[in-house]
């Protein structure tokens, strides 16, 4: 990892500002980073400018610098995050990285870490890092970056290859990710990056907060359907020691014993891995990783003309034909085949080409029952546990969900339960209306340690005597998956205000 140098001389794992220099300055980062990938960086030398503005700050955009000075910036997303005075201090060491719940999160020295929401930005595109220099004279050293047990070290010097462009190019094919990660980026680019003028927008960005733990909220606001976007590295080891196999079988276990089902897959590859035949026409590139196989399906998809055919067949024949469509160089080939020649691309991409690691996994289902012989045989009933739905939690859904565990009728205990229930009614129509803070998501964390709905087993609602001295709140069983609330319940308010506090004040049990 290097920077690309913007004032002749700088070695690559250096960047500064001329202090001469009347203008703000950005330097790029010579390749794109990968999600908690941490970059180390030291502060040689930092004041704050006459404006009182930050000496450094430390910006993430899904432009690349290749397009950076084709006026291209304002149309791709970016975001900003100034430095504090006292972390551009000279000696200061900081670590940042962009994590899958969009916050920019830098850690001092001391290790305290700061948070900073990163809105706008596109985490399943290449993001790259650069550096915006506002003070009078700064210099950033770069120390390298680590993800795991994996690190980039930019202290050694390398001479540059090509030209600047295809050095550039050729850091982009590294970033793939789901190439081999022992590929080191570790090129040096020699290209000056561009003087933009910064975008006025970036300075009203949300302040740093600090804490000296990590954030369980921040952690909390995931993706809604990573799917093939989340990051899993190609493991040959992993498939030796059969982990997929044990993966299958805990996926397994968590199903006939009423836990949640995976819903993570696909669509498009649920349904290839049940074996059913379909076309991959309408496959959204953007789901693809590997941010070099999504540019190809694009180039793929924009063909309209025989002259663009013709030129995807001389710049891509040979990858398409290795990707299992060898009549792409046929006779017969023509522009209606587009789609056909696309389907193949994503199919050996999604499917074809971890059909290993796929076929451990379905070994490790088959062991508890011939449990995926059963799933492919009725594959569209179990669809929606294999597979992100994004199906809107309702009041009707969520109340269905529960099984009441009545005292018998007749007597005092039931008309109490029958009161509590009523008001339980009532404060699951106010969350469906937001009329409180309390959401459907979060009860179910709190019953079930999950925040998807159990496939196979139903929850319950219990009933306890409250206390006659002080206030016994409504409690869980994650085991049982059983709700206890309290009888005798007056009004929607007072067990709104009780839920609340037994959701929200709780240690919590984690979700599985």
């Amino acid at each position: 990892m290097k920077f690309l140098p913007v004032v002749e001389g700088n070695a690559g794992h250096l960047a500064s500002r001329d202090m001469t220099s009347c203008t703000d300055r950005l330097v790029y980062l010579c390749r794109a980073v990968k999600i908690n990938e941490k970059v180390r960086i030291r502060m040689e030398n930092g004041l704050l400018s006459q404006e009182g503005r930050r000496a450094v700050r430390i910006g993430f955009t899904n432009a690349s610098p290749l397009s950076a000075g084709q006026g291209l910036r304002d149309s791709l997303p970016s975001c900003v995050v100034p430095l504090p005075e006292y972390l551009c201090l000279p000696g200061a060491q900081i670590e940042f990285w962009i994590n899958y719940a969009f916050f920019v999160i830098i850690r001092a020295s001391d290790r305290k870490k700061y948070y900073m929401k990163a809105e706008g930005l596109n985490l399943h595109e290449p993001l790259f890092v650069f550096f915006d220099f506002c003070g009078s004279m700064s210099t950033v050293r770069l120390l390298g970056s680590r993800k795991g047990d994996r690190t980039s070290c930019s202290s050694a010097s390398s001479d540059a290859r090509g030209s600047e462009e295809q050095a550039l190019n050729d850091n982009l094919l590294n970033f793939s990710l789901l190439a081999d990660d022992n590929a080191n980026s570790d090129q040096t680019v020699f290209r000056e990056a561009p003087t933009w003028q910064v975008n006025p927008a970036w300075s009203h960005t949300r302040p740093l907060v600090s804490t000296q733990g990590s954030s369980r909220s921040a952690h909390r606001q995931t993706a809604d359907n990573r799917g093939l976007k989340r990051r899993h590295p190609f493991s040959v080891i992993a498939l030796q020691q059969r982990k997929y196999e044990q993966a299958g079988k805990l996926v397994a276990w968590s199903l006939v014993h009423g836990g949640p089902g995976l819903k993570a897959l696909d669509p498009h590859l649920y349904q290839l891995m049940c074996g059913v035949q379909m076309e991959l026409s309408d496959f959204d590139w953007r789901l693809i990783p590997d941010a070099d196989v999504q540019r190809k399906a694009q180039k793929i998809l924009s063909c309209t003309t025989a002259e663009h055919l013709c030129a995807l067949q001389s710049d891509l024949g040979d990858w398409i034909s290795d990707c299992g469509f060898p009549g792409i160089y046929g006779t017969n080939i023509c522009i209606q085949d587009v789609p056909k020649i696309y389907s193949y691309v994503v199919r050996h991409f999604i499917y074809l080409r971890v059909s290993n690691m796929i076929n451990q996994f379905t070994e490790g289902l088959n062991s508890c029952g011939k449990l995926w012989d059963v799933v492919k045989a009725n594959w569209i009933d179990f669809m929606p546990i294999f597979t992100k739905t994004n199906e809107r939690i309702s009041r009707s859904s969520f109340g269905s969900l529960f099984e009441i565990s009545w005292s018998a009728e007749g007597t005092k205990r039931r008309v109490e339960e029958e009161e509590t229930i009523y008001c339980w009614d009532l404060v699951l129509k106010m969350i469906e209306e937001q009329e409180t803070e309390l959401r459907f998501q979060e009860l179910l964390v709190f019953i079930t340690a999950s925040d998807e709905v159990p496939v196979l087993e139903k929850l319950s609602i219990h009933f306890y005597q409250p206390e006659r001295r002080g206030c016994r709140l409504p409690h869980a069983s994650t085991c049982m998956m059983g709700l206890f609330l309290p009888r005798g319940v007056k009004s929607q308010a007072e067990l709104n205000q009780m839920l609340l506090r037994a959701v929200r004040d709780s240690s919590g049990f984690g979700k599985l």
